[in-house]
């Protein structure tokens, strides 16, 4: 697959991979597909803060992985750790904090976006909603259901939640649950973990700079492509429980260029010239200029593509990145400020 076919197919994917998650209120509209009847079973751990919001403790999260992994296994796909980031607890908080359900928050922006230097690794954002039930008891039940929902009855959502969940380029998972009030959430960032940075990605005096070695077996990086995030004017809209709608898809942008070689003139995207892009086996260093976003609204994805030899095709798309892998990401720009470093990853 040339570079070209590769940085337009990521976005196309990321339009449709995760799309709104799961809402039900009686007796009003529903978004996706709506949750199943709630047996009765023992309460669940959780952890309340004194907000009065309920967070999923650990064990629900454990349970979480354990339903998703058995379904990667029925399908012959590996399975992922769980790991805790704070990037899905901060998607979680700020759904809660702001009033509001879908990928991006009423200013138009991508969790991720707004608060670059979280994570270095490919995510990709699954998220959830019930509305009207009794919550706090079922935290567990209600997860499940969803995750259910997700795999087995996704056809409203085109098969996105099910085609990330069930990824076999996806090691990692970071969940957050919780309940608000009436409202009940869930956050799954599936990642993309291929890397062990020696140096992570990260933007200083208009230079991206990254170093690391790929931990996939006879893998190598293959190119670097580079996304405009422009935040949307966001439609949303109220339901009955005060919760605002927004964005319903889950993408990083249009192509905006792509680095060194490689590259088919015509496609209509800049070729950036690399100061250093070395790569000898699995371990690379690139480096490479690219300008401050023009405004405040305006961000700048930095993904890393590495060869897939993980000889295991997605059960339902073999298509699915069956060549390539994004595996690395960082955002330069918005309104928090420039993308800062972080420490590496666990796994990989």
């Amino acid at each position: 697959m040339s570079i070209s076919t590769r940085v337009l197919l990521l976005v196309a994917l990321l339009a449709i991979a995760t799309v709104l998650g799961l809402y039900h209120q009686p007796g009003g509209r529903g978004g996706g597909s709506s949750t199943v009847t709630i047996p009765p079973h023992p309460r669940s751990s959780a952890e309340p803060n004194s907000a009065g919001v309920v967070f999923c403790g650990k064990d629900v999260k454990e349970r979480v992985t354990a339903i998703i992994n058995k379904a990667r296994r029925e399908a012959g796909v590996p399975p992922v750790k769980l790991v805790d980031l704070g990037l899905a607890q901060g998607k979680l908080a700020e759904m809660i904090d702001e009033g509001y359900f879908g990928h991006c928050n009423p200013r138009g922006l991508l969790y991720p976006l707004e608060h670059p230097g979280i994570v270095y690794y490919y995510v990709e954002e699954n998220i959830g909603m019930t509305v009207g039930h009794p919550l706090q008891r079922f935290l567990l039940e209600l997860a499940r259901n969803h995750v259910y929902s997700m795999i087995y009855n996704d056809e409203a959502e085109h098969w996105g939640h099910r085609d990330s969940l069930l990824d076999p380029t996806n090691n990692l998972v970071d969940i957050a649950c919780g309940v608000s009030g009436n409202r009940f959430y869930l956050v799954i960032y599936m990642l993309k973990a291929w890397i062990n940075w020696t140096a992570p990605p990260h933007y200083d005096k208009g230079m991206v700079s990254a170093e690391g070695r790929v931990t996939l077996q006879s893998s190598s990086l293959v190119g670097v492509s580079v996304y405009e995030y422009k935040a949307p004017h966001v439609l949303s809209w109220p339901v009955k429980s005060g919760v605002e709608f927004t964005c319903q898809d889950y993408s990083i942008g249009m192509l905006y260029a792509v680095v060194g070689r490689g590259w088919a003139p015509g496609m209509g995207a800049r070729v950036i010239e690399p100061a250093i892009y070395e790569v000898h086996g699995g371990w690379f260093h690139v480096s490479f200029p690219l300008p401050r976003p023009p405004n405040n609204s305006t961000y700048y994805v930095v993904v890393f593509w590495v060869k897939n030899t993980l000889g295991v095709k997605h059960p339902y798309d073999p298509s699915r990145y069956r060549e390539e892998i994004p595996v690395g990401m960082l955002v330069v720009g918005g309104v928090r400020g420039f993308s800062r470093a972080s420490e590496p990853l666990p796994g990989g």
